[in-house]
């Protein structure tokens, strides 16, 4: 019982750090689906527990870059994820501040007994986007074996009560082959919006640029687990001028990789009359008229209540 009740107290402990995100420095990042939103809290899971003995006289590890990496680290998740041809649980790009993970992959680490391995993976990817060679896990390993956290699933950071959290996705690509990407994660029992961010793949090229709260005006999202079925509504301006917004009603592509199902599609738009639309600012250095246009995106809804 004092285990559990320990286990509690950390527990809680960690949802107060999450509530006050802003406030300590935790508005960097991206958690725009669940599988990414899984994996940026295990990594914070990590670094509060270091940084909670470092605190208390028993630093295991210097934790600044690490802190530093997570905060202006894009996570981004995708079916499958693959270096030099071997598929990968996933992969980082440390000069371009990017993360792929494998859904697929994650979907067995997320299972209670693969915490050991979860959270192995989780900080090399992390010490890697700090500038720490972490070849062969030599690092990562060491550091996890010190910390023998108990076993846990991550989607214990998305099923609190009163924390009932929602990420929203949607993707469309333009005529040039430019994919355009819209993600927004909600918090708290009326699943208001927390963060959002507009991600643009083009050329083998990754960025895009985050929007707060404050910035979105208006928030819509619902799913039908019956129906398969998920209607969105976004209306944010960044900089209180800027436009991201979409409107949806479709299918729900909840935890598939959107990109994927696009081109599984085919180069051929979906000309149907849907009244679907994405339509978002091209980020810094573009004039607020200068946007990308879609009206055959799609949406992912997946929600934890």
């Amino acid at each position: 019982m004092k285990k559990l009740v320990m286990i509690a107290a950390l527990f809680l402990f960690g949802l107060k750090t999450m509530d006050n995100a802003k406030a300590t420095g935790w508005d960097g990042g991206n958690a725009g689906d669940a599988f990414s939103a899984e994996f940026l809290f295990s990594g914070r899971d990590i670094l509060q527990r270091l940084e909670i003995l470092a605190a208390s006289g028993m630093p295991i590890m210097e934790t600044a870059k690490l802190r530093a990496a997570m905060q202006t680290a894009v996570v981004v998740s995708e079916d499958r994820v693959y270096v030099n041809g071997m598929e990968r649980d996933a992969v980082n790009y440390p000069e371009r501040k990017l993360i792929k993970i494998s859904r697929t992959r994650w979907k067995t680490l997320r299972q209670s007994e693969e915490t050991k391995a979860r959270l192995t993976l989780v900080l090399h990817e992390f010490l890697w986007m700090s500038g720490v060679d972490d070849t062969n896990f030599q690092k990562s390993g060491q550091v996890i074996n010190v910390l023998n956290i108990s076993n846990y699933s991550p989607a214990i950071w998305l099923n609190v009560p009163g924390l009932a959290f929602a990420a929203v996705e949607c993707t469309g690509r333009m005529n040039d082959g430019t994919f355009v990407t819209v993600l927004v994660a909600t918090k708290g029992v009326t699943k208001s919006p927390d963060r959002g961010e507009v991600k643009i793949e083009r050329g083998g090229n990754v960025f895009g640029y985050r929007f707060g709260a404050e910035e979105v005006a208006q928030f819509f999202e619902f799913d039908d687990v019956v129906a398969n079925t998920a209607m969105v509504g976004i209306s944010a301006y960044v900089k209180r001028e800027f436009p991201v917004l979409v409107k949806y009603s479709g299918v729900n592509y909840a935890d598939m990789d959107l990109r994927a199902v696009i081109e599984a599609r085919g180069a051929k738009p979906n000309n149907k009359t849907t009244g679907n639309f994405l339509r978002v600012w091209k980020g810094p250095g573009h004039d607020v008229s200068d946007q990308y246009q879609v009206t055959d995106s799609i949406c992912s809804v997946s929600s934890r209540n």
